[in-house]
């Protein structure tokens, strides 16, 4: 794959489609419904995952080991998000109506730390006395895609023996479809919300996984990706069919992400998507805690992306970078350490 592509830019523009979509679902306000139909926060992690799918397994490829794959993961995904958990507790204490005291002595409060340590944010989303007169009183609902994350993490090298072991196209096909059939059941009984977990969302990791394996045939009939993508992303927007979302979101992020000119913009600063992901929730929370959101909706969807913006960058030159950069360096002295034993 070449060293230049989209995938930052692409990465930051779909978590600002979340926070947008947030700022909606969270404040209920009226004013943004008229946008809504072009910011769809599940399309946009769809994007997410077909991101995943294909750099994720590059990863494993490039790694010199298991371990070496696993600690690369840890270190990309683990410090932002800890901070968002860390970033939580800090709000919930400024908004708390409970005593400071109560608050942190509150059983409430220690099961939140310890289920979302877990990645488990569904099993005790909220804080106690936190967001109670808000809409929604969840901390930061957008955790909840870490948890498939991980899980992306932990199928990649089973994933990756079944390739070697029965072909590309028998495994990468039959994942998917599983993923597709498993997704429409569980919808069509009305379980959304098992639809939206594993194996359900495999189906869009799956398909940008599939253009890292065939990159070189992806290039070579860029215009024909182009001709199916386009009518391919239409239909999936007018019907909301999972397979053609399936197929349409996951191929035109590859196909932005690869076949346009590379762009970087501002993440030629920095890697900014991954903190404007875990944090703008409780940020988007607390404006509609006191009361912006209700007098100016777009006032407030200013300062959003003010707030998040800074916390963004906070949090990659503050936590994300540096963990980046102390195990760039180890790998670089284990490298050189290896050359001078031979």
């Amino acid at each position: 794959m070449p060293r230049f592509n989209n995938f930052d830019i692409l990465r930051l523009l779909f978590a600002w489609i979340v926070v947008f979509t947030h700022c909606y679902d969270l404040s209920l306000s009226p004013a943004f419904l008229k946008l809504l139909f072009l910011m769809q926060s599940e399309r946009a992690v769809f994007g997410f995952f077909a991101i995943s799918g294909c750099l994720i397994v590059a990863s494993w490829d490039r790694a010199r080991s298991a371990r070496d794959y696993f600690s690369r993961r840890a270190k990309r995904i683990l410090p932002a998000y800890w901070l968002a958990i860390l970033f939580c507790l800090i709000m919930g204490s400024l908004f708390t109506s409970l005593p400071l005291h109560t608050f942190w002595m509150n059983a409430a409060t220690w099961k939140y730390i310890f289920w979302n340590l877990l990645f488990l944010n569904f099993v005790h989303p909220s804080l106690p006395g936190v967001f109670s007169n808000n809409p929604y009183a969840v901390m930061d609902g957008a955790l909840w895609t870490i948890k498939l994350e991980v899980g992306f993490y932990l199928l990649v090298p089973i994933l990756i023996y079944c390739v070697r072991r029965f072909g590309r196209g028998l495994t990468l096909s039959s994942v998917f479809v599983a993923s597709v059939v498993y997704r429409m059941v569980l919808m069509h009984m009305g379980r959304v919300t098992l639809a939206q977990q594993l194996p359900g969302q495999l189906c869009f990791f799956i398909a940008g996984t599939a253009v890292y394996y065939y990159f070189p045939q992806f290039l070579a009939h860029r215009k024909k990706v182009w001709l199916i993508v386009l009518p391919l992303l239409v239909a999936a927007f007018l019907t909301n069919w999972v397979i053609l979302d399936a197929i349409a979101i996951p191929l035109f992020t590859m196909a932005i992400a690869f076949l346009l000119p590379a762009y970087r913009g501002i993440t030629h600063y920095g890697d900014f998507s991954y903190g404007t992901y875990v944090l703008h929730f409780p940020i988007v929370q607390g404006i509609i805690a006191v009361g912006l959101f209700a007098r100016s909706p777009w006032l407030a969807f200013t300062v959003v992306v003010g707030v998040v913006s800074v916390a963004a960058v906070a949090s990659w030159f503050g936590v994300e970078r540096r963990f980046l950069q102390a195990a760039r360096v180890r790998q670089q002295e284990s490298e050189a350490k290896g050359q001078i034993a031979v």
